[in-house]
């Protein structure tokens, strides 16, 4: 009863400003979408100046995300639940498969169990982390559920294209980017559709107290 009572008391000092909610989500975004880009900026120059301002920045911006968001573990649950799955569906098991379709165009039949759940696990872990993005991303625009799943899967598509060992083996392998390219595509763009439902789908069955409409993403 005392642990509630504290929490409830830290609850109500908490600022309750929807418009500043709005602008520390926005930018935690942003961030969580920048942070990879200017590391590896940071580690091709050789600035080591960035390995101590980015924890920083970070740690700044979890302050903020914890004082001004409010439902924040909702936000949290459903997007590591709910990108989750989609990262097991999609990342994982869709990985999985269009690897063993290169494996047999190229002429090769072996697949391995720890291949496997090495992939599986790595789907549901970025599927989580991205989750937790998207979740923030439908708590700022809740009616854009297909342009921010459609926006998710490009920019996972670009990552993939854009490193040039994955270029130069998509290319090559199996029977060539012809047919490579669209499928690995394809299965970051069912993740960014599926992520963009299982999240708002976890979070309206999060059990509440207080009356609150979920995200309207599954409809858009």
């Amino acid at each position: 009863m005392a642990l509630r009572a504290l929490i409830d008391a830290i609850r109500q000092r908490l600022p309750r400003n929807p418009n500043a909610e709005r602008k520390v989500l926005i930018a935690a975004i942003a961030a969580a979408a920048l942070t990879p880009i200017i590391a590896a900026a940071g580690v091709v120059a050789g600035l080591s100046v960035f390995s101590v301002l980015a924890p920083m920045a970070a740690l700044a911006m979890e302050v903020l995300v914890v004082v001004y968001v409010r439902r924040l573990p909702r936000l949290v649950i459903s997007g590591l639940v709910g990108g989750g799955l989609a990262g097991f569906v999609a990342l994982g098991a869709g990985s999985r498969l269009a690897m063993r379709i290169v494996s047999l165009t190229g002429g090769r039949r072996e697949m391995t169990i720890e291949g496997t759940m090495f992939l599986l696990i790595a789907g549901v872990m970025i599927g989580a982390i991205i989750g937790v993005s998207i979740a923030a991303a439908l708590r700022v625009w809740p009616e854009a559920g297909r342009f921010i799943g459609i926006t998710v899967g490009a920019v996972i598509s670009a990552g993939l294209i854009l490193d040039s060992e994955a270029f130069e083996e998509l290319m090559h392998e199996g029977a060539g980017g012809w047919l490579n390219f669209p499928m690995f595509i394809a299965f970051p763009l069912a993740y960014g559709f599926l992520a963009v439902r299982a999240v708002a789908a976890v979070e309206r069955r999060i059990p509440t107290g207080r009356t609150h409409r979920a995200p309207a993403a599954a409809r858009s």
